[in-house]
């Protein structure tokens, strides 16, 4: 038996498959049947836990992926919405002169506005800055709103009001 192809009877398989099945017995006695299960190896657990610790990793990174995509897109559209509408506002202004004959009234209505319904969103940037450094409460719901109208009403009526300070306070 030493050529592949031979058999275990000493002659010559003529096909592939002959020889296949002439080398099968030889094989199977070398072959220990065990009815007791295997232990996986440790490489085997190491990966198996490894792919787990990936999985929840990739997890993690989808949904902080999808909440960020999420608030980026809120973000964007409140920033594209309060810049659009501040531009059709100062051209309203700029096509209407008398609208500057309203500046007082603005003023006491906004100022009425926010010294009865402010509460601590009065506090504008500094409550805000307060906040960022040493943080011992939210934000006041009310802020974003309040300076939104507040922003846009100034606007209408000529008040010298800027965007920085209400895209900082909406930011917040």
């Amino acid at each position: 038996a030493g050529h592949p192809r031979e058999g275990a009877s000493g002659h010559r398989a003529t096909h592939p498959t002959q020889a296949i099945h002439a080398f099968a017995p030889r094989v199977a006695e070398n072959v220990r049947v065990s009815s007791e299960p295997t232990e996986p190896s440790p490489w085997f657990s190491s990966l198996h836990r490894s792919a787990r610790e990936h999985a929840r990793i990739v997890t993690h990174l989808v949904r902080w992926v999808v909440l960020g995509g999420i608030s980026g897109g809120l973000a964007g559209l409140s920033a594209w919405v309060f810049l659009e509408v501040l531009d059709r506002i100062t051209n309203l202004r700029y096509d209407h002169d008398w609208l500057y004959l309203l500046l007082p009234v603005g003023g006491l209505v906004l100022g009425s506005l926010y010294h009865y319904a402010g509460g601590r969103a009065r506090g504008g940037n500094p409550l805000l800055i307060d906040q960022i450094h040493e943080p011992t409460e939210w934000l006041p719901r009310r802020m974003a709103p309040l300076i939104l109208v507040g922003t846009w009403g100034s606007q209408l009526v000529g008040a010298s009001v800027g965007r920085e300070g209400t895209a900082l306070q909406m930011a917040g």
